[in-house]
């Protein structure tokens, strides 16, 4: 497990929370541009790339804990919850629609229609939405880099 400061710490826990560089710098007391930086070094140390990759690290870590959601009652069509487990497990629009044979757009538009239906609206409660619904499941490899996995135990091809 990658060692962060005191300070970088506390960041991380109020991004891995949902909050945006702007609301944590609020709450800490310190500038924007000071929790951007921290969020880089944070990103380098943890090797994360996305936000839900944060999340997933911080979840697995113990700095957080997703929370649990009320889901909205619109159900998510098959697509749409193919486009959920493969967000949560940190692709990219791109990567989504290339392993899906479909468009960057036709995902933007699913990744709108899941926020809508399950009436969330920041990456933290996308990725509690996919472990709620059984759909993938964190995972610590033995490296120590936290990886969510497709809730069927199939080995996820890493998308970096």
């Amino acid at each position: 497990r990658p060692s962060l400061s005191p300070r970088q710490t506390e960041v991380m826990k109020l991004l891995a929370k949902g909050h945006t560089n702007r609301e944590a710098a609020s709450r800490i007391g310190i500038s924007v541009k000071t929790i951007e930086a921290h969020r880089s070094e944070i990103k380098r140390r943890t090797r994360s790339f996305t936000k839900t990759d944060l999340v997933r690290w911080a979840v697995v870590h113990g700095l957080s804990v997703l929370p649990k959601l009320r889901l909205g009652g619109l159900p998510l069509s098959p697509r749409e919850r193919q486009v959920l487990a493969l967000f949560a497990e940190g692709l990219s629009y791109h990567a989504v629609g290339a392993q899906l044979g479909i468009s960057p757009k036709t995902v933007e538009v699913h990744r709108t229609n899941i926020y809508r239906k399950l009436r969330v609206s920041r990456a933290v409660e996308l990725v509690a939405a996919a472990v709620q619904m059984n759909l993938v499941r964190l995972a610590v490899p033995a490296n120590g880099s936290p990886r969510i996995r497709p809730a069927t135990g199939r080995a996820v091809a890493h998308r970096r």
